[in-house]
């Protein structure tokens, strides 16, 4: 699993830790915790004497303890605090079978696993009888518990964050993954073509790329995922070039099994990438920019085709073009041999 990966599952059980489920199961435990709370605040003295200081402390401890029982039946429902644990542990479940090469967090899932069993045992157990003990051993669990789904969720934070960015939010934000970038020249030219392709259609909408750099926010090696900010207009123009290449790759792919390069045609292109009607929507006369289109949209095609063309999988945002796992093996060996012929040639030249 990599960090794009890790990070993705993170993203889904951090939003129930703090808007779902796991986020009623902690407010629940905090309810319940106060018990503990209040032993762990308590003289230790008042154990052992037998004075009267110590019998009043005993008493008001009885006291708050009685309270809590109270608290608790008038507060919550206990059907559903049980279902919804059961609800989580699945969650927890999920998130531990697919992160299974992460000892760090494997360990951490069981032992939060282990905590929750407890704490459903000791609620069943304090459910049978409403006895002082019973919510003082309930209590001790949902401590546990909720300190254990907070270890667990600053251990995937950290695990799985990135950087945080100051970058200016009217910035356009364009997040791409390409599966197969495994090694360093293949890494730096799909970098440069995300570059120049952006710059290009700056240059076509008549942006200056000084005043709107296109600003990296995150990368990570192994495969490529990239997150980068840019002028708000070209940015949603370079996700729709980028999506509409994408399919046309996978497309072709799947229903050839041979690598493809964008048609050969400036106008194919054009039609493809649906540059000139997006140029138009946003009030640019293409008719006037002719000459400047067509060398753009030629160069584009060039850097899309070392940019994508050799990916099984691709996800632009939040869209995926995937050849699939039957292709996936034979897509991946055509580009090393690419890679070969290109490095022959290169050689020989």
């Amino acid at each position: 699993m990599n960090k794009r990966e890790l990070r993705q599952l993170s993203e889904v059980i951090i939003n129930e830790i703090e808007n779902g489920k796991i986020k009623y199961i902690l407010n629940i435990c905090e309810l319940l915790s106060a018990v503990a709370e209040y032993v762990a605040k308590a003289r230790y003295t008042i154990f052992l004497n037998d004075n009267n200081s110590s019998h009043q402390e005993r008493n008001q401890m009885i006291s708050y303890v009685t309270a809590c029982i109270r608290s608790e039946q008038s507060e919550v429902e206990y059907r559903k605090v049980i279902v919804t644990s059961h609800l989580v542990d699945e969650i927890f479940q999920s998130f531990q079978d697919k992160i299974e090469n992460e000892n760090t967090l494997m360990n951490l899932m069981d032992e939060l696993r282990e905590s929750l069993e407890i704490f459903i045992v000791k609620y069943e157990s304090y459910k049978n009888g409403y006895t002082h003990y019973a919510m003082y051993e309930l209590s001790f669990a949902a401590l546990s518990l909720s300190n254990k789904i907070k270890e667990f969720e600053r251990t995937i934070f950290l695990m799985s964050s990135m950087p945080i960015s100051k970058i200016n939010d009217n910035l356009c934000h364009l997040e791409v993954y390409l599966s197969n970038v495994d090694n360093l020249k293949s890494f730096g030219l799909k970098l440069e073509a995300v570059d120049f392709i952006y710059k290009e259609l700056c240059f076509l909408l008549g942006e200056s790329t000084s005043d709107n750099p296109i600003i990296i926010e995150y990368i990570e090696s192994g495969s490529l995922w990239l997150k980068i900010a840019g002028h708000t207009l070209t940015a949603t123009i370079l996700t729709s070039v980028l999506n509409s290449a994408s399919a046309y790759y996978v497309d072709n792919f799947t229903t050839t099994g041979k690598l493809q390069q964008l048609p050969a045609s400036v106008t194919m292109v054009n039609e493809l990438l649906k540059i000139s009607e997006q140029l138009n929507e946003q009030g640019i006369d293409t008719s006037e920019i002719t000459d400047n289109l067509n060398s753009a949209t030629k160069k584009i095609a060039n850097k899309l085709d070392i940019l994508l063309g050799d990916q099984p999988v691709i996800e632009i945002n939040d869209k995926v073009h995937d050849v699939g796992e039957l292709f996936k093996d034979k897509l991946i060996e055509q580009s090393k041999i690419n890679l070969l012929e290109n490095k022959s040639a290169d050689i020989k030249g």
